[in-house]
């Protein structure tokens, strides 16, 4: 794994501009069609410290990275909590859906904000700026995010 990792929003700039898919970072041995992933397998992780996501620390399990042409990036994402007063914001193109498993999530979107509790979920069109992060513990979530390439 490596040591260092963009965040996501710049990483997406560069899929885009390279006209590859977001998950192509994450890819090993593609495969077509239909991909299993069994909670058993080694999966492909890409960590975000909080000094760079200012939500908190941000692990990405990817759950699609072995099927090809794909256009959805689904993800277990754990987010640790941050002391963070002023939490970073982000926008790209596409939409994002996270359900929530575990812990408590806090969802700016625009001018709102979501508190999301186990069981519930959110889908937004990600070109406005929004910001995703626990509520003062770890949390737990399945993300899906779409990014036009």
């Amino acid at each position: 794994m490596p040591k260092h990792t963009l965040p996501l929003p710049p990483l997406i700039k560069i899929a885009r501009a390279l006209g590859v898919r977001l998950g192509t970072f994450l890819d090993d041995e593609i495969t077509t069609n239909c991909v299993v992933v069994r909670k058993e397998d080694k999966r492909r992780v890409m960590r975000f410290p909080s000094k760079e996501t200012k939500v908190g620390d941000l692990n990405f399990e990817s759950l699609g990275y072995n099927k090809e042409d794909r256009y959805m990036e689904p993800f277990l994402i754990t987010i640790d909590p941050s002391n963070e007063n002023n939490p970073q914001m982000s926008s790209h193109e596409g939409e994002e859906f996270l359900y929530l498993l575990e812990g408590e999530l806090v969802i700016t979107y625009g001018k709102d904000t979501y508190i999301l509790k186990p069981g519930d979920s959110i889908y937004y069109d990600s070109v406005v700026p929004h910001n995703v992060r626990s509520n003062g513990k770890p949390a737990k979530f399945i993300a899906v995010v779409y990014t036009p390439v």
